[in-house]
């Protein structure tokens, strides 16, 4: 096995090297990603060299170049797609190719401040910078927008389209035909939609024979895919996902779960990104000082915070019990639990509990906001509780602000943190665990700032929000020409 150098595609995701039996990364080679654009040598492009010749690799490691698997037995030609396991010189610049925009239209389920729609519209107003993409936001659900008059403001057009009731036959047959003529109206080049729900706008758009791209985030066996989706719906869903143009994943483990319909094998896997730089900017020790003193903290109070929507899913009941039993023989804390919505009767629960083991000074419920950041800041520990993900945006936010993490093993999860170095793990619905890996970093100061510190550390080497917004504007592009039988 070697490896091909390339100087236009810099490391990104923390992947293993492999070569010749050799497992090598770059923290075994004693470095960080910033070590590979610093020196001034230059190669020669696209030489091939083992990596048995340590001296050779680290003199080029040094310049801003990096390695891709290449095996004699591979033809890269079998698939045009950019993959990371290919040669980018190998792939079509279909953006080269086109010398117009992109009309896109994005289906979301709806545009609450919550994982699913944060992340689609995070990719969305990235590719509008890009400028290379006209995107066109749509709802499908009724009722009010948290995040509308935000994107209205921006300058994006948005619609509501309710249509995501699906308890008959009639509702999705209606659904389909409101979704096509919408389509028919807007004549876009191309269609995404996000999550499984959404399983109507992928018959609506296949019917108009456009390039669809169904982006799943849910983290379904059969079994809780049959739970969660109405009875109604399954047929179609399962019909959808064989018919879709591609589908898109955030997480490997997740893209596992739906192997049984990957008959086209057209499934990717874009992981998310932050712009670390943005938040690096804002952890400063004034900022941290400010943000306590907004949320009037004792200096000596440790702070654990949970980011996310307040839900079953995201078992939070079982972080308010953990606080029970820490505040049994802690008093230096305080539990943040940031993402309430008072429409979610499972929030109503949670504030009951809350109440019913007197911990109103230990456990703050606080509403979904954007302004997420200041909790960040003054946190000394991230803890998760969730049941169920695929690649965790908060998990990754309080990876990018520095600090130690407690959580379960959910979907996603194992691609993110790394147990032992930066996050303790939990089993599901056990607040006894909780609490005791809680209480290890509440008491030892310096495992939980070296835990933090190796969260910052991690992601240096992950993939950029730059890095993430190129793959997902290849993709749409490579999708348009190669749907559309463009001479390439």
């Amino acid at each position: 096995m070697y490896w091909k150098l390339n100087k236009d595609n810099p490391i990104s995701d923390n992947h293993w090297l492999v070569g010749q039996g050799q497992h090598v990364t770059t923290k075994r080679l004693g470095t960080l990603r910033e070590i590979f654009f610093k020196a001034k040598q230059v190669l020669r492009k696209d030489t091939i060299f083992s990596l048995d010749n340590w001296k050779f690799w680290l003199k080029c490691a040094r310049e801003e170049f990096r390695l891709h698997k290449y095996s004699h037995d591979y033809n890269p030609n079998l698939s045009k797609f950019q993959n990371d396991e290919t040669f980018p010189e190998c792939i079509p610049d279909y953006k080269k190719k086109l010398d117009r925009k992109l009309k896109v239209v994005f289906f979301s389920h709806n545009l609450n401040y919550e994982g699913a729609p944060n992340i689609l519209l995070e990719v969305v107003r990235g590719l509008k910078t890009k400028n290379r993409i006209i995107p066109v936001i749509v709802s499908i659900n009724q009722g009010p927008q948290p995040q509308y008059k935000d994107l209205i403001a921006e300058g994006f057009c948005v619609h509501q389209l309710p249509v995501l009731k699906q308890n008959n036959m009639l509702d999705i047959e209606q659904g389909i035909k409101r979704v096509r003529d919408f389509l028919l109206e807007q004549k876009p080049d191309l269609v995404v939609t996000n999550v499984l729900v959404t399983f109507f706008v992928v018959e609506a758009s296949m019917q108009l024979g456009l390039p669809t791209l169904w982006w799943i985030h849910e983290s379904y066996e059969p079994a809780t895919m049959v739970k969660n989706l109405p009875p109604k719906s399954f047929p179609w869903v399962k019909k959808a996902l064989n018919d879709v143009t591609m589908t898109l994943f955030v997480s490997r483990e997740t893209s596992h779960l739906y192997k049984n319909y990957n008959q086209k094998l057209n499934y990717r896997v874009i992981h998310n990104s932050l712009d670390v730089n943005k938040i690096k900017g804002a952890t400063t020790s004034a900022n941290r000082i400010r943000a306590r003193k907004e949320l009037s903290l004792d200096s000596l109070k440790k702070v654990i915070v949970s980011v996310g929507t307040v839900c079953e899913r995201k078992n939070q009941i079982t972080l308010v019990e953990a606080a029970k039993i820490l505040s049994q023989t802690h008093d230096d804390f305080i539990f943040y639990l940031v993402g309430y919505r008072e429409s979610l009767k499972y929030g109503t629960y949670i504030f009951n509990q809350i109440k019913k083991y007197q911990l109103e000074d230990v456990v703050k419920l606080i509403p979904e906001t954007p302004n997420v950041e200041q909790y960040y800041l003054a946190a000394d520990i991230f803890a998760f509780s969730s049941l169920n993900e695929s690649y965790s945006l908060t998990i990754l936010e309080a990876m990018a602000y520095g600090l130690p993490i407690v959580t379960t093993r959910c979907f996603g999860i194992t691609e993110q943190v790394r147990f032992g170095t930066n996050a303790l793990e939990v089993d599901f619905k056990n607040p006894i665990m909780f609490a005791q890996k809680i209480s290890i970093l509440l008491d030892d100061q310096r495992k939980r700032k070296r835990f933090g510190k190796n969260s910052l550390e991690i992601m240096r080497y992950m993939q950029s929000k730059e890095e993430m917004l190129e793959k997902h504007e290849t993709l749409l592009f490579s999708l348009y020409y190669l749907y559309t039988k463009q001479d390439v």
